[in-house]
């Protein structure tokens, strides 16, 4: 079975930054002290969702991370919110 691994922050709650901190994670974690996985971990209608920020430069939001050259199949009612 494929696995991927993304290098996140370690928290102890990831529920936000009310009583935790971001230790570890990426460049930017390091600048800003926070990243979008603050919120990893949190149940949502019966699912499980986490944040990930696509490797790149430039406009992080036109960064995409392409699954299926891992060989896993796009499932698009599980990947959208």
């Amino acid at each position: 079975m494929p696995t991927i691994v993304f290098r996140v922050c370690w928290m102890n709650c990831y529920n936000g930054l009310n009583s935790d901190k971001c230790v570890g994670g990426g460049q930017y974690i390091g600048q800003h002290g926070f990243g979008g996985e603050i919120f990893n971990f949190r149940p949502f209608r019966g699912y499980m969702y986490g944040y990930v920020q696509p490797p790149g430069r430039g406009n992080f939001n036109a960064r995409k991370i392409h699954i299926e050259k891992l060989g896993i199949v796009k499932k698009p009612h599980l990947l959208t919110g």
